[in-house]
């Protein structure tokens, strides 16, 4: 089963291409599930928080298997995979946190749509990195593109994790 916590679409927008691919059912975050055996969730990242991922371990017990991608403006470098995933350990409970379940997708983000909270902490996030006296390619990128639209959907890069769950389930 895929579920997705989604503020902006692009979260929604995956899930639903990903469920049809392999026909499974696609639910929010906000409903209440029986028990299933694996657990797909796709979720918006923002300020480091997984959109709805602790409302759903709240409600939801009872599944094996727990896969989780994140949707951000970018995924992580390489570099930053590792802090990354220490950010996440602490939303995923510790039986279901795997940081080999964990993926990145890239999203949309459009600076005009956002709610005013989001608003405020994108305009932080631009005076923190100014701040710095050494940046990461991603904060460069960010630094770059602020206040542009940018628009990472990319199916072909789901296509991979459609392959991936393909092949779980066939075992």
């Amino acid at each position: 089963m895929i579920v997705y916590g989604s503020e902006y679409e692009s979260a929604q927008r995956y899930a639903e291409y990903m469920g049809y691919r392999l026909a499974e059912a696609v639910h929010s975050y906000k409903e209440r599930f029986k028990s299933y055996e694996r657990i797909l969730y796709i979720g918006s990242l923002y300020n480091n928080t997984v959109t709805g991922l602790d409302w759903f371990f709240r409600r939801n017990q009872g599944f094996r298997d727990f896969y989780l991608i994140t949707v951000g403006i970018f995924p992580p470098t390489p570099e930053e995979r590792e802090s990354r995933f220490a950010l996440l350990q602490g939303q995923i409970p510790e039986e279901h946190y795997d940081p080999g379940k964990i993926f990145f997708l890239p999203g949309k983000l459009n600076p005009g749509k956002l709610k005013l909270e989001h608003k405020m902490i994108y305009r932080g996030m631009k005076n923190q990195l100014l701040s710095l006296d050494t940046r990461r390619q991603s904060q460069e990128y960010f630094l770059a593109h602020y206040g542009q639209i940018v628009d990472g959907y990319d199916e072909s890069q789901a296509d991979f994790f459609v392959e991936f769950f393909k092949k779980l389930k066939e075992q």
